[in-house]
Order: structure tokens, then C-alpha cells, then sequence
């Protein structure tokens, strides 16, 4: 694990591979061919606050998204691509991403068959996003917004939420 002083930021090396690309996909096999670092959480208020001091991820139902240890959202692809850049990072390829999430797994999802063992795995439905979305993860994941990073467990590659 690497730690960027400025953010905070703790990075993962992800060793170069194949894998299936998905669930229902297994014939397409994604490869990276070089290793690569990710970030181990999501970007939080507080690391993107390095770079956008006035950065405001706003509310839901009136619960807050602001919390410093919440992701950052209500971010643009360019404002991402900036925060990396001024900090010397670059975002993911899609190949990366999927990679890098699916962990070599070939389950359905990167935790198992079972949609309901994702509640350990991801901020998927707490009770805001439940009167949201009927399309959310049938659980609740115990927190009515997004949970603070690092709240659930990580992948095979170390990666979490």
C-alpha cells in the first residue's frame, strides 16, 4: 500500500491479468496489462477538499452528503480528471475499473452469487435510497445516505465499498 501525504489517500497495487468481464459475459475476458495502483476507498469530501475547497456534495431528503468521511459526489468526469491530474493521478480505463472491482471473481457479483451478501460489501440501499429506487439492493446497509468510506469489505484485491 502506497499513501499520498497531501490527501491521505491510500493506494493498492492491482497486478496485471485477465479475467471475465462480468456475469453473463465470461466469453469476454478483460486484461491489464501492466500493474496499476487504485485508490483503496472511494475519494471523500475531505481528500477532494484538497483540491476544491469549496466542493459541496449536498443533501438527500435532507441528509446530509457532507460528512468529510463520505465519497465525494455531485462530481463531473472533467472535475475527477482535474483532482487526479493536480495530484499527479489519472482515472482508471474502463478495463481497469472492472479489473480491478471484479477481483478475478466469476460470480455474479464480485462477493458471490447471492445479491443479498452484498450488504457486507456495499453502501447498496439504506433507508433514503430505498424510497428512492426500486432498483436498489433489496437490504438496507444500515446507513440512510452514503456510509463513510471504508464501511464494508473489501474485495480479494483489498479494494473496499
Amino acid at each position: 500500500m502506497v499513501r499520498h501525504n497531501q490527501t491521505g489517500i491510500e493506494f493498492v497495487l492491482i497486478p496485471s491479468g485477465s479475467s471475465p468481464a462480468g456475469y453473463g459475459v465470461e466469453d469476454t475476458r478483460i486484461r491489464v496489462r501492466k500493474d496499476f495502483y487504485v485508490s483503496r476507498f472511494e475519494v471523500t469530501n475531505a481528500q477532494y477538499r484538497t483540491f476544491q475547497l469549496q466542493h459541496d456534495s449536498g443533501m438527500v431528503q435532507q441528509q446530509t452528503l457532507n460528512e468529510p468521511d463520505q465519497p465525494a459526489v455531485k462530481v463531473s468526469w472533467q472535475d475527477a480528471r482535474d483532482f487526479c491530474s493536480a495530484h499527479g493521478f489519472r482515472l482508471l480505463s474502463v478495463a481497469e475499473w472492472v479489473y480491478a472491482a471484479r477481483a478475478g471473481t466469476t460470480s455474479r457479483f464480485p462477493w458471490g452469487d447471492d445479491a443479498a451478501a452484498g450488504k457486507d460489501y456495499l453502501n447498496g440501499r439504506g433507508t433514503v435510497a430505498a424510497a428512492a429506487s426500486s432498483t436498489a439492493f433489496a437490504f438496507d446497509d444500515g446507513f440512510d445516505v452514503s456510509a463513510p468510506a471504508g464501511s464494508f469489505q473489501p474485495n480479494a484485491f483489498g479494494l473496499h465499498d
